[in-house]
């Protein structure tokens, strides 16, 4: 009887696909937009924004497509490494402000007359000088990994903390999760490699997804 029930119940169980990336049928370029109407196509692996070739724009929107990587250096000479598919909002004004939307891996040089702030969906850190790694695509867990320094954090639901070097942190109906991490490197995303240990089986397709412009399902 036992064996009967269990065939049934896999005869009726029909499980529904769910498309989880969608490749984009033409890859576009890097992009760099600034005041003014100013935009650039960057063919190269680095964007070096303290050339006197961007010192009047104030403001900068750098987009990633699928496949591709994108060493920056911010006109402070902060080092930002931007993932597949991300978006970032730079602005130079009383302090240092980015808003992100994908992942970037940064190098703030210190400057405590300037605070460093990213933005990226409910949560705001801000720093003096460290190094630290976000994760924040939409539809996906959000990861905020220290390296060195720390990091003061708060949300929009008015919570905060301070991470410790070492600390991995994600963001989980409302709450913050932090767990620690025995090794602090550099990303390997950085370098063209790929390093998944206990991720969720939707994160890595749709990092594979990201990073060969595949479908998913």
């Amino acid at each position: 009887l036992l064996v009967l029930m269990s065939v049934f119940a896999i005869m009726k169980y029909n499980p529904r696909p769910v498309t989880l990336f969608t490749a984009m049928k033409d890859i576009p370029q890097i992009i760099l937009i600034g005041e003014d109407d100013f935009s650039q196509v960057i063919t190269s692996t680095e964007l070096d924004l303290t050339s006197h070739l961007y010192s009047r724009q104030r403001t900068y929107t750098i987009m990633t497509p699928v496949g591709k990587i994108l060493r920056v250096i911010l006109p402070d000479s902060s080092l930002v490494w931007m993932n597949a598919q991300s978006r970032v909002d730079y602005s130079r004004t009383d302090c240092r402000e980015i808003s992100l939307d994908g992942e970037a891996y940064f190098q703030v040089k210190r400057d405590e007359t300037s605070p460093f702030i990213v933005k990226v969906g409910e949560i705001k850190a801000k720093v003096l000088g460290t190094s630290f790694n976000i994760r924040g695509y939409s539809k996906e867990q959000m990861h905020i990994t220290l390296l060195t320094g720390s990091l003061a954090l708060e949300s929009d639901d008015d919570m905060s903390r301070i991470m410790e070097q070492g600390e991995d942190l994600t963001l989980q109906q409302g709450d913050f999760l932090i767990r620690k991490i025995d090794e602090v490197t550099e990303p390997l995303w950085t370098t063209g490699y790929f390093a998944f240990d206990d991720v969720p089986l939707y994160d890595l397709l749709c990092e594979l997804g990201r990073w060969y412009n595949i479908n998913v399902v």
